[in-house]
C-alpha cells in the first residue's frame, strides 16, 4: 500500500510545478517525528546518567527575556520594529498553514491549475493556523513547566522519565496535528471536531502511521546526503577553478563564479526540499484517504 501511496504522491508532485511553492512553504511547519525522536535521543541518554543543571537553563532564559524586553522597551523604533518582526512572523506562519491546506487538499481534488487549488482555501486555512498555534503553544508549555516548574536536579531517573514522556506527548501530537489538517480539508470538520476525529484516528492506525513516518525518515536521509554530495562536490569544483583564475589575477571573474556557484547550490537545495516537502504532504493526505477507503470497504462487505 506504501509503496503506491509513494508513487502517486510522487507524481502529483512532480507533474504539478505549482506545488513546489507550496511545499517551499509548508516545509516550515513540516517535521518528522523519527527525527525529532532521533536528533533528541542523546539528550535522553545524558539526562539518564547526569543530573540536569535547570538552573543554568533558567538563568539563560531569563536573561535573554530581560534583555529582549529591555531592547523591546528601550524605543518607540524598536516596539515598531518587534511588532513588525511578531506580524511577518505570523503572516509566514499563516502562509505555511496555508500551504500544508493546499496540499493535503489537492490529494483528493488532484488539481493541476493554481487557480483551481486556492478555491475554497478559507473554509480551511484559519483553522490549520490555529491548529499549529495551538500545538507550538502547548508544546512551548510543556517546555516550560520542565525547565521552570519541576526541580529534578536531584533525581535523574525522574528527569529522564519527564523528558521521555514529553517528548512522546510532542511526537504523539505531532501525528495528530496531521491528520486533524486532513480531517479539516478532506472532511471540511472544524477545528476541535478534527483534534478529537484525529485522535482517535491515529491510536486506531499508529502502527502504519508511525512505519510511514520511518521511511520518510529514511528519504529524509537520503536526500540529506545527496544534497551534500552535491554540495561538496560544487565545492570542490570552484576551489579548483578559483586556484586556476588565481594563477592569472583573474580576482573579479572569481568572484563573479563564487556569487553564481552559491546561488545555483541555493537553487538546487530549495528546489529539491521544495518537492520533497510537497511530496511529503501528498504521502500523509493520500495515507489518510486509503486508510478510509478501506474501512469503507469492510462496512460495505460486512453488510
Amino acid at each position: 500500500m506504501l509503496k503506491r501511496i509513494y508513487k502517486e504522491a510522487f507524481n502529483l508532485a512532480w507533474k504539478n510545478p505549482f506545488l513546489w511553492l507550496f511545499g517551499f512553504l509548508a516545509a516550515f511547519l513540516a517535521n518528522n517525528e523519527i527525527i525529532v525522536l532521533f536528533l533528541n535521543s542523546s539528550k535522553i541518554l545524558q539526562i539518564g546518567g547526569l543530573p540536569i543543571n535547570l538552573s543554568y537553563l533558567r538563568g539563560n532564559y531569563l536573561l535573554i527575556f530581560k534583555s529582549l524586553q529591555k531592547f523591546i522597551f528601550l524605543t518607540p523604533t524598536n516596539l515598531l520594529i518587534f511588532l513588525f518582526v511578531i506580524f511577518i512572523s505570523l503572516f509566514v506562519f499563516y502562509l505555511s498553514s496555508l500551504s500544508q491546506g493546499i496540499l493535503i487538499k489537492n490529494t483528493a481534488t488532484k488539481n493541476k491549475l493554481l487557480k483551481n487549488s486556492l478555491k475554497g482555501v478559507d473554509k480551511y486555512s484559519l483553522k490549520i493556523f490555529f491548529l499549529n498555534l495551538l500545538v507550538l503553544v502547548f508544546d512551548s508549555f510543556l517546555i516550560y513547566l520542565f525547565i521552570f516548574k519541576f526541580n529534578l536536579n536531584a533525581n535523574p531517573a525522574l528527569a529522564f522519565t519527564l523528558v521521555f514522556f514529553i517528548l512522546l506527548i510532542i511526537l504523539v501530537l505531532s501525528f495528530i496535528a496531521r491528520y486533524s489538517i486532513c480531517f479539516i480539508c478532506l472532511e471540511e470538520k472544524p477545528l476541535f471536531s478534527s483534534l478529537k476525529e484525529a485522535t482517535k484516528f491515529f491510536f486506531k492506525n499508529w502502527l502504519i502511521s508511525v512505519v510511514n513516518s520511518f521511511i520518510i525518515f529514511l528519504f529524509n536521509i537520503l536526500l540529506g546526503l545527496l544534497l551534500f554530495l552535491i554540495g561538496l562536490n560544487s565545492y570542490y569544483s570552484f576551489s579548483i577553478t578559483a586556484q586556476f583564475l588565481g594563477y592569472f589575477n583573474l580576482t573579479k571573474t572569481i568572484w563573479f563564479l563564487m556569487f553564481f556557484n552559491l546561488t545555483l547550490i541555493i537553487f538546487v537545495f530549495v528546489f529539491f526540499l521544495s518537492i520533497f516537502s510537497a511530496w511529503q504532504y501528498s504521502a500523509w493526505g493520500l495515507l489518510y484517504q486509503s486508510i478510509k477507503s478501506g474501512k469503507k470497504e469492510e462496512k460495505k462487505s460486512n453488510i
